[in-house]
């Protein structure tokens, strides 16, 4: 049941084609306030960290819908939550979020051993054997290594951030960042990406790992 589980987390992540650091657009171009996927932003970033919009006592996911709050309540501003602080500033909370994005991560792929129990948390699972909890561990770490950012400088592109930094300048022109495909002027919201990217290479990685014993266990059962 563990990998039909995660099996049904990553179907959502491709169903939808979501931009992680602000779920506005629901992966659809056409999405309006009226119109955000409520799959997209309450079920497929449940578990990921994610930047809300809060009018007056009224809060949502949808950039599209806190706009059209502000100007149902006179234009009030939109603040911006992120890990249950409020923000002013959206610059500021995007910040927050690539760093609570990338802390998320972290605790996600790193095993804790509880010395009082025994128990070893890893990927949101407590695991009695050390030896399955390192397996895990090694999975994930692997599956994220394969997960990196490239720099984009006109039609250029490379792999080193200094040397994008020096092509910008000789460019006169901005670098851009790029993770699995996707393509940002900002280095915040690429901390968001690269996160995320890496939160699905180990989501992916995982359920790979435990499929086989799901099906062993089963026709197991059948038998």
């Amino acid at each position: 049941m563990k990998a039909i589980k995660l099996m049904a987390v990553l179907a959502i992540f491709a169903a939808t084609s979501m931009t992680w650091a602000d779920c506005g657009s629901c992966g659809d171009k056409e999405c309006s306030g009226e119109t955000c996927a409520s799959s997209c932003c309450e079920e497929a970033l449940a578990m990921f960290p994610k930047m809300t919009y809060r009018v007056s006592e009224h809060e949502t996911c949808c950039a599209d819908a806190a706009a059209k709050l502000a100007a149902d309540h006179d234009g009030e501003s939109i603040k911006f939550v992120v890990a249950e602080k409020v923000y002013e500033d959206k610059a500021e909370a995007m910040t927050a979020l690539a760093e609570v994005a990338e802390k998320f991560v972290a605790d996600f792929s790193e095993p804790h051993t509880c010395q009082v129990s025994g128990t070893t948390s890893i990927a949101g699972k407590s695991l009695k054997c050390s030896d399955t909890a390192g397996k895990m561990a090694s999975t994930i770490k692997e599956a994220i290594k394969t997960v990196s950012m490239t720099y984009k400088v006109g039609d250029e592109t490379c792999s080193c951030p200094t040397k994008a930094a020096e092509m910008a300048k000789e460019a006169g022109t901005h670098q851009h960042f790029v993770v699995g495909g996707e393509e940002t002027c900002c280095n915040i919201d690429a901390r968001v990406k690269l996160a995320a990217a890496k939160y699905k290479a180990a989501l992916e990685a995982l359920a790979s790992l435990e499929a086989p014993a799901e099906e062993t266990a089963a026709a197991g059962t059948e038998s």
